[in-house]
């Protein structure tokens, strides 16, 4: 059952009645959406029956781009999926402490809202709760809360700085995605994980604190941080994932910690700025020789810091470069490819326009799509006869 009353402010609201016949969500009235300050009562009478206002429903004030601010009675212990999805106008809302549950996208697209306080009695913050509240500036996380989802944060564009408490464990793909005003960060010691792209585009991002509990760095996860200038990975990471500080263009170092037994593709493409790429010595996996990431036992050549500028002679023992491994070392002026290499791969030497000249070795009997792009211009280019596959 369902009915419709008018609250003190004379706006009409939608209520539906629960199982238990005592309670009720709230929802707008579709044929008249409020508008200005809405006060959600703490319960209403119907035909002779009171009934207590324990949640607002899934999408109930959905597109409602006139509402300005909300209050919300503590008789409310949920707010529903989309509950006030793409509400244009609002500025501020007041939830209190006897939310428990605040459901997907709650207050995604809400532009104008600038300050949200969050009740000590939440666990979780849902995915996309507050992504797209590009003016959102302040937020404060109770130590309540144990877990931030995917996209909860994302292209919230005024945040520039938030504490995560210690009772956090795990933070979502994206969570602080297109932050762009988030300067620092720093993530407890009880997160394990950094997932993917979590960090991705926060542009002004210049320091952040990886502690020892963080075992895997996820893809992307620091995408297109263009001012940070240095990051510590811990020794408990064991994983780092594909393009994880891609375009980190102020990153000068970095150092690859024993732990770490898997790397993805292209981690550190487009740090115009890294000359070192350093590896602990007892790392059992990879290796580094002047700043030049390779395998344990040399034989692919991984990354070649795009900072590094002059001459470079590969080492014999090489016999794979591995995807991606010079593109955009425009300061790269000339490479001597060792007669031990078999397979160049995927864009490896991609947008090398410094390069003048490349030989190729009759050793090589492989190279991969896009492995020279932009530089057949800028280079002379000798394929050997023994190269039978080009891709």
């Amino acid at each position: 059952m369902d009915f419709i009353i008018k609250n003190e402010a004379g706006q009409s609201l939608r209520y539906e009645v629960n199982y238990d016949e005592e309670t009720v969500t709230v929802y707008k009235d579709e044929d008249n959406e409020p508008e200005g300050l809405l006060v959600i009562p703490k319960s209403v009478i119907y035909e002779g029956n009171t009934y207590i206002v324990t949640s607002i429903g899934k999408d109930a004030f959905l597109g409602c781009t006139e509402l300005t601010s909300i209050t919300i009675p503590t008789s409310v212990i949920s707010i529903g999926e989309s509950a006030f999805y793409y509400c244009l106008g609002l500025t501020s809302v007041t939830i209190p402490d006897s939310v428990t549950c605040i459901g997907e996208k709650a207050f995604c697209g809400c532009i104008k809202l600038t300050s949200v306080v969050i009740p000590n009695s939440l666990t979780r913050i849902e995915s996309s709760v507050f992504a797209f509240c590009e003016r959102l500036a302040f937020i404060t996380i109770p130590n309540s809360v144990t877990s931030i989802g995917d996209y909860a944060f994302w292209r919230c564009k005024r945040l520039a700085s938030i504490t995560i408490p210690n009772s956090v464990t795990s933070i979502g793909e994206k969570a602080f995605c297109g932050c762009i005003k988030l300067t620092e960060i720093i993530i407890p010691n009880s997160v394990i994980r950094i997932e993917s792209s979590v960090f991705a585009f926060c542009g002004r991002l210049a320091s952040i604190t990886i502690p020892n509990s963080v075992t895997s760095i996820g893809d992307y996860a620091f995408w297109r941080c263009k001012r940070l200038a240095s990051i510590t990975i811990p020794n408990s990471v064991t994983s780092i994932g594909k393009d994880a500080f891609w375009f980190c263009e102020r990153l000068t170092s970095i150092t690859i910690p024993n732990a770490v037994t898997s790397m993805g593709d292209g981690e550190f493409f487009g740090c115009e700025r890294l000359a070192q790429i350093n590896v602990v010595a007892d790392n059992p996996n990879y290796t580094s020789i002047d700043g030049v990431l390779y395998n344990k036992d040399v034989t692919k050549l991984i990354q070649y810091p795009a900072g590094k500028i002059g001459t470079f002679a590969i080492p014999n023992a090489v016999i794979c470069i591995e995807r991606g491994a010079f593109r955009n070392c425009i300061g790269l002026t000339s490479v001597v490819i060792p007669n031990s290499v078999t397979r160049i791969g995927d864009r490896a030497f991609y947008g090398c326009t410094g390069l003048t000249s490349i030989t190729i070795p009759n050793s090589v009997t492989s190279i991969g799509k896009d492995a020279f792009y932009d530089c057949a211009e800028h280079a002379t280019i000798t394929i050997p006869d023994s190269v039978t596959s080009v891709g």
